[in-house]
């Protein structure tokens, strides 16, 4: 998760900004995600510095080469094999 005014720098270190973190611990940080990683991957949010409130955002590109996101709610297709692995 990102929050949309992250700094060059940050966004280069992938050590920095690629730890895993546990959503359970993200949303005590912050109880306004709560609701918002209900949503399927890939859903995109934003808020405004010293705002509340959090906005949907539905033109946002993921900047990555190649995106592959697959959504079921099949638990055993989810518990199968995935290519590639």
């Amino acid at each position: 998760m990102f929050t949309g005014y992250e700094t060059e720098e940050f966004l280069e270190n992938e050590q920095i900004n690629m730890t895993p973190m546990p959503v359970e611990r993200m949303t005590q940080l912050d109880p306004s995600l709560t609701e918002l990683v209900t949503y399927n991957a890939g859903t995109v949010w934003e808020r405004a510095p010293e705002s509340s409130g959090w906005e949907r955002v539905y033109d946002f590109k993921i900047p990555a080469p190649r995106v592959e996101v697959e959504i079921t709610n099949d638990i055993d297709a989810f518990k199968g094999p995935r290519e590639g692995s």
